[in-house]
This record gives C-alpha cells, sequence and structure tokens, in this order.
C-alpha cells in the first residue's frame, strides 16, 4: 500500500466573532464537551430529541456545530443580520435531506471524522486512562467509545439500507475508500471503527455484495485488516505509529486502554505505566488537524464544479436551499465551496439516526435471507425417501476489534449455492474474505455379525 504524505499547512485563525455566514462555515467547530444523545429517529426541527426509554443503549456524541451556534445566536437575538439564522437553518436542512453518503467525496468525508475524532481524543485528560474502569468509567474516554460505537452502527446501517445489491456494493466500496484516506491522515482510531464495522456478521454474510467489490479493492481492505490486527499485541500498528513525530495523528485509544488496564493488574513497573502515558501526551502533543483540508488533500475536478452540481442532493431535480444561499452571494471561491460541503458533512455524519443491533441483524436477513438446500437421503429400515434440510454450520473467525466493547464480532460462513446470475462475478471475490464451507452429515449405519451362540451353532 503507498502511503501518501500530506503536508498540513498552519492556517492563520479568523475572528472569532460568529456574524458572518463565512466565518460561520471556517469556525464551527466541534465541541466534545457538548455531548448530547443521538437520535434514534430523524426529524426536520433544530432540537435534539430524547431518546426512546424503551430502546437500547444510546451513545452519547458531540453536539452539530450549527445546531450550537444556532442556539447561541438565538440567545444573543442579534438584530444585525436578521438573515443568518434562515440560512443557518437552511444549511442544516440541506444536511437532514441527503439522501446517502455518495453524495460527498471519500477525501472530504474521511477528513470530517478525523476532525471530529481528533477533538475527542485531544480532550482526554492524561489521568483519565488511570482512574477508567467499568464501574466507574471516565466520562471523555466514554465519549470516544461512544463515538467509535456510533460510526461502526453507522456504517452498518449505511450498507444495508439499500434494498438494491448494486447499491449496496457501491456504498461498502467507498467505506474501504475512506478507510484507505484515514490511513493517509493517520487517523487510526476512525480506521479500526470502519474495519471493525465492515467485519461484523450482518455485513460479512452479505455474499452477493462482497461479489461486486473489485479485487484491487478487497486487497486494500485485507491490508488494512493486518495493519490494525490484535496479533502480537498490535505489532504492525505500534511499530507503524512510531514515525509520528511532527504531523497530526489520532491512536488507537484501544491500545492505550489495554496496555495501563493489563499493567495496572498485574501490577508492573510503575514506570512503563508512566512511559504509557507519555506516549498519550505525545500524540495530544503534535500538530492539530487544520479546519481546511490540505489542497493536494482536495480532488481538484470536485472544485471546478459549478455549485448547483457539487451541492445537488435532491433526485428530482431541484436545487438544495445550501446551493441557493451560496449562489446569492457577490462572489464564489473554492475555499467558500469547500468549507459549505465540510459543514454539510459534519451535520449529515452526526444527525444519522442511532438504531438497534436487533434492527441491523433483521435488515441482513432481509437483503440476503440465509438459504437451505433440500436434499433427499433415502432411508435402510423402508422403502420410503424422507426429506431432510441441511442448514449451513456458521464458520466463525474472530476479527480484531476494539476490545472494551466486549461484542463478538465474526464472520458467517455464507451458503453454497449460488444463482445462475451471480456466477459471472464470483472469480473476484476474495477467499480470505467469506467461507463458503459447510459440515456434511454422516448417515452411516452401523452393522454386525451375529455372534455363533445367537444361530445356535
Amino acid at each position: 500500500m503507498i502511503d501518501l504524505e500530506i503536508e498540513f499547512v498552519k492556517q492563520p485563525k479568523k475572528s472569532s466573532q460568529l456574524t458572518t455566514m463565512d466565518n460561520i462555515l471556517f469556525e464551527a467547530t466541534i465541541d466534545p464537551s457538548n455531548l448530547v444523545p443521538a437520535q434514534t429517529h430523524t426529524s426536520d426541527s433544530l432540537s435534539i430529541s430524547a431518546s426512546s426509554i424503551d430502546a437500547d443503549y444510546v451513545p452519547n456524541i458531540p453536539l452539530p456545530p450549527l445546531l450550537a451556534i444556532y442556539r447561541q445566536l438565538q440567545q444573543k437575538e442579534d438584530q444585525n443580520n436578521p438573515t443568518l439564522l434562515p440560512k443557518i437553518r437552511s444549511l442544516y436542512m440541506s444536511a437532514v435531506t441527503i439522501p446517502t453518503m455518495m453524495e460527498f467525496p471519500a477525501n472530504l468525508f474521511a477528513y470530517q471524522l478525523t476532525l471530529i475524532e481528533s477533538a475527542i481524543f485531544r480532550a482526554i485528560p492524561r489521568e483519565a486512562l488511570l482512574s477508567h474502569t467499568t464501574r466507574k468509567p471516565q466520562l471523555r474516554i466514554v465519549a470516544s467509545t461512544d463515538f467509535f460505537n456510533f460510526i461502526t452502527r453507522t456504517i452498518e446501517h449505511s450498507i444495508l439500507l439499500p434494498q438494491d445489491v448494486c447499491r449496496r456494493a457501491e456504498i461498502l466500496n467507498r467505506w474501504i475508500k475512506i478507510a484507505s484516506k484515514l490511513l493517509t491522515l493517520s487517523n487510526y482510531q476512525t480506521l479500526k471503527a470502519v474495519i471493525s464495522a465492515l467485519g461484523t456478521p450482518p455485513i460479512q454474510r452479505l455474499r452477493r455484495t462482497w461479489e461486486c467489490i473489485p479485487k484491487k479493492q478487497l486487497n486494500r481492505l485485507d491490508l488494512l485488516v493486518s495493519l490494525m490486527s490484535e496479533s502480537q499485541n498490535y505489532y504492525q500498528y505500534r511499530q507503524r505509529v512510531k514515525i509520528h513525530i511532527n504531523r497530526p495523528a489520532v491512536p488507537f485509544l484501544g491500545v492505550f486502554i489495554h496496555d495501563i488496564t493489563y499493567m495496572s493488574a498485574a501490577n508492573k513497573d510503575n514506570a512503563r505505566i508512566q512511559s504509557a502515558l507519555d506516549d498519550l501526551e505525545r500524540f495530544q502533543h503534535l500538530p492539530e488537524y487544520p479546519q481546511q483540508p490540505p489542497s493536494s488533500f482536495v480532488i481538484k475536478k470536485h472544485l471546478f464544479r459549478s455549485v448547483p452540481d457539487v451541492l445537488h442532493f435532491s433526485s428530482k431535480g431541484t436545487t438544495s436551499a445550501a446551493a441557493c444561499m451560496v449562489s446569492e452571494e457577490e462572489y464564489q471561491t473554492e475555499d467558500k465551496i469547500i468549507g459549505l460541503e465540510q459543514q454539510l458533512i459534519i451535520q449529515y455524519v452526526l444527525m444519522r439516526p442511532w438504531v438497534s443491533e436487533k434492527t441491523i441483524d433483521m435488515l441482513s436477513q432481509l437483503r440476503e435471507p440465509t438459504k437451505r438446500r433440500l436434499s433427499v437421503t433415502p432411508t435402510v429400515s423402508t422403502n420410503r425417501w424422507v426429506n431432510s434440510s441441511e442448514e449451513m454450520e456458521e464458520n466463525k473467525k474472530p476479527l480484531s476489534v476494539f476490545w472494551p466493547f466486549k461484542k463478538n464480532w465474526a464472520i458467517i460462513s455464507e451458503s453454497t449455492c449460488h444463482e445462475e446470475e451471480e456466477t459471472s462475478l464470483a472469480n473476484i471475490l476474495n477467499p480470505k474474505k467469506l467461507s463458503f464451507s459447510s459440515k456434511k452429515s454422516n448417515h452411516r449405519r452401523s452393522s454386525s455379525l451375529p455372534s455363533k451362540s445367537e444361530i445356535g451353532l
């Protein structure tokens, strides 16, 4: 895998007065201390819905910046710019009505995920890892693990939502591209979340969907899985993160939790614990990710498209409210278009509905039901034929995941029955990703000859 280097240029800070749309686009940042429950259903209002009592555990995630700014301006009741609040609301509504993540380029999507993850990671104090336990969890660490779970569930839901196999394959392929961009940005925390989501049973059992993924992408995913593997105590990952000195990075927090928890329980030398904490601070003191992505990380061909094309999300041919808002300005710049799209992405990500694990399993079964083979087996005792169904047995293979979540990730073996129209796609499937093995039942009848005493000899 080719690791591209990105030059992060320190950008000058702009005015903190959020009185113009330009300042809002470039200064609406994530506040890791302002956490709210993830939405359990979509809504068209600017209020955060309370989680349902009957729902399962709902993670707390950062409040979308546009909602925070909207409330802030409402409290100030600024009359100098009466059109600012309607513009923010229009931008928010445009993000809510975006159908899928395919409307955004993978580069910008990965960069916005990195900005969110970096803000959460830098807010973790040094002593938090020492006091964090299962019974008394530390709030800053819980915020990181909650967002990890939120992204994992969002990825599963986004892949399973389309009914068409080709659309599911498109989104799955896009998440593999985003994972590659996360590696380029050195965002190992979100990279681990993407890999974990793609390795869950509801996603791995989508045989027809995986058959549509190009072999090149499957090989790339294999390399990413190998990098973040738990084998040899995250050896490949530990070797890689040593090279980060003067560039931004977000490490995988699970490794720090694992090391400190193990050394504390085993009463290891306190010097090793302090060394792990120093390593955590080293990552936090690395340069920050600038709010605007580096020019080398932005696809040039994306910038030269017209504004209605860039922000066109409606399938009915209408222009989004955000595109209309930008087109009303006297001038349009590439930076402004990128800043607007960044806010749309971050709003889109944080407003994804949280669905239960049961819903994910039901969607997976609905998209590609488990097939059963009907075999005919003769019985020895009678001359009649009896139908017996041979069900597939799960061939579970553990994957490397964020161990504090205690979730059993496995690869489900798939049915060996191929449909005729799918045989042309079977040759691009990576055999390492799915297992099509089944265990045959052994129908043998044991018999023995009678003894001489029994026949009277």
